[in-house]
């Protein structure tokens, strides 16, 4: 994971997994600020560790998911789309998929607009 040794070491030290869903001042939690940023290797180091982080909502009652979107972080929201299956609307509705489709269409992200597109068309058999 290259630039996210220091991220990866801490994790693996944590004695209490509950740590990692701790918010900062802001009400930010890590996976929160990995998306702000964009660090999808950190994000999935951190998905990794706790799945649930991926439904903790800031003081803004934003999850991960949005603060990547919002700040244009498309590659870690496809990331963090692609962590729960298009089958479970719990985590991810229609509409957000939707929404991440369009924005990495609109900025050209091709790479990302066909990932959007099959985790919205994908089906569990």
């Amino acid at each position: 994971m290259g630039n996210n040794y220091l991220v990866e070491k801490l994790l693996e030290f944590l004695k209490d997994p509950e740590v990692i869903k701790k918010k900062n001042l802001n009400g930010l939690t890590a996976l929160h600020v990995a998306a702000v940023v964009g660090n999808t290797d950190a994000a999935q180091l951190l998905v990794r560790k706790r799945k649930e982080l991926l439904v903790i909502l800031d003081s803004y009652q934003v999850a991960p998911f949005h603060s990547a979107f919002h700040n244009g972080k498309l590659s870690t929201c496809a990331y963090l789309l692609g962590c729960a299956p298009p089958s479970d609307s719990s985590t991810y509705s229609d509409d957000e998929r939707e929404d991440a489709l369009i924005a990495a269409s609109l900025t050209k992200q091709y790479g990302e607009y066909l990932y959007c597109l099959w985790q919205m068309c994908w089906v569990d058999m």
